[in-house]
Parts: C-alpha cells; structure tokens; sequence
C-alpha cells in the first residue's frame, strides 16, 4: 500500500478533501509526500503521514512510542512542537512512551509517569 492509501484508508472522501489541505499544512506536510513510495520517506515523514491520518479519522486520543532514537535532534524537535500543536490548538490527547530523559522532562510535556 503507498502512502496516500495509508492515509486516507477508511475515510470518506467528502471528509479528506475539506480537511487535508489545512491539515498538511498545520503539520508541514509536502503535498508530493502523498505521492511516494514508503521507502523514500524518513521517519518524521511517515510520522506525520499517520498523524495526518488521524486527524482526518477525527481520533481525539493519540499514543506516540518511543521513536526519538530514529530522528535527529531538529526532528525531534519539530516533532514535539507539532504533537504540541495538536494538543494546544485541536484538543487532542498525547500518551507518548519515551526513554529518552530529556524529552521527558521538556516544556512539551505537561505530566509525566515513571514506568516502572
């Protein structure tokens, strides 16, 4: 399956066009991503592609795993300000599982549970 089925895989088709624009572009999505084979995209890409995706399932609650080790430090950076955004500005809920200290203990971050 190539990205852009992934994305909209479930979703009628009135929903994907009034909301993916808006969406792409509230998570710096390039509109070309769609269009590329999985093995060219990088993490954050793919990433992003599935939060897109849910958003546009309208799915208010979001669980994030341990993905920080597979980005770079402006990646991660970028992906914690988008899963701030969402959480700010499209009243989303983030459980994100981390063993990364520094990205556990950041301002993005508002509660924090040691696992053990």
């Amino acid at each position: 399956m190539n990205p852009k089925d992934h994305v909209f895989l479930d979703l009628p088709a009135k929903e994907i066009r009034q909301k993916c624009v808006m969406y792409q572009e509230e998570l710096r999505i390039d509109p070309t991503l769609l269009n590329r084979s999985s093995e060219e995209l990088s993490i954050l890409e793919k990433i992003k592609l599935q939060l897109l995706h849910t958003l546009l399932a309208n799915r208010k609650h979001l669980v994030i795993e341990d993905v920080f080790s597979e980005l770079t430090v402006l990646e991660i950076q970028e992906l914690l300000d988008l899963l701030y955004g969402l959480v700010r500005n499209r009243d989303r809920s983030i459980l994100l599982f981390t063993t990364d200290e520094s990205i556990a203990r950041s301002p993005y971050v508002d509660h924090l549970e040691d696992a053990s």
